[in-house]
């Protein structure tokens, strides 16, 4: 089953959002904590996944490049080298995209792990307001 990158883009986009605090409505920011974390930790779920098929495919691309690299340069009567090899599969744009899409993914689970912690720092501090907001309504 492979990953919706839009749903975690849309989730991406909402980091900033989850992780801010309104101290005007602390009790809203408390109940508000567990779902937004469970949002962003379902799409960093979903960014993992994506990014370990994405890998597996690179893996594939790669295979399938070098028997055929190996054979066009055997059927032309070039010597076949391992740089040769290496070469000619880094310049096929097949292995140049599923490269890139590594690279996005592995950025998309970087920022929602990432959001996660925001979560963890943002529950701390709420704890620490709401304690706060108490000791100044019981003076």
């Amino acid at each position: 089953m492979s990953a919706n990158p839009s749903s975690i883009q849309s989730t991406i986009s909402k980091l900033r959002s989850y992780a801010s605090i309104d101290e005007d409505d602390l009790d809203m920011e408390c109940r508000r904590v567990p779902a937004d974390f469970m949002r962003v930790a379902s799409s960093y779920a979903e960014a993992q996944r994506r990014s370990n098929e994405i890998k597996v495919r690179k893996d594939r691309v790669l295979a399938e490049l070098d028997i055929e690299v190996r054979q066009m340069l055997q059927a032309s009567g070039s010597k076949v080298t391992e740089a040769m090899v290496k070469a000619r599969i880094a310049g096929d744009p097949r292995y140049g995209n599923v490269v890139m899409e590594e690279i996005e993914a592995d950025s998309d689970s970087v920022l929602l792990k990432n959001g996660l912690v925001s979560l963890s720092i943002k529950k701390d501090m709420l704890v620490t307001l709401a304690a706060n907001r108490r000791n100044e309504l019981n003076e």
